[in-house]
């Protein structure tokens, strides 16, 4: 599981420090975890996966996706909720899986066409 620990931080982008600070823990302990010098209790387990959205199964056995993605169900539900088309669910897919700056971006577009549509109207 050290392995997968070092995974994690790396799929993070975050050095040791900072990734030991996020879990709570030192950064020696997270060294020795990594290398596997240190046994992982449930605690970490729990909280690795739960601070960092991995998917329990991966971390314990290396099968499955790394990450889960914690919004499908929210998504899902809202999908159902709104009886949304596949095209809708795909608009509302790719805007999601953009940064905070580009859906700013497409926001501020989208509101500065409809003023323009209203002056036009």
């Amino acid at each position: 599981m050290g392995k997968r620990i070092k995974e994690i931080r790396e799929k993070k982008n975050m050095i040791q420090a900072d990734f030991a600070k996020l879990l709570g823990i030192g950064q020696s302990t997270l060294a020795m975890l990594e290398v596997s010098k240190r046994k992982i209790s449930e605690r970490h387990i729990k909280t690795i996966c739960s601070i960092c959205s991995v998917n329990e199964d991966w971390f314990r056995t290396g099968n499955g996706e790394m990450f889960v993605d914690k919004r499908k169900p929210i998504l899902n539900k809202l999908i159902d909720e709104l009886n949304l088309d596949k095209q809708e669910i795909e608009i509302l897919n790719i805007y999601l899986s953009l940064s905070k700056e580009q859906r700013k971006s497409i926001l501020n577009f989208i509101f500065e066409f409809s003023k323009k549509i209203n002056e036009i109207s």
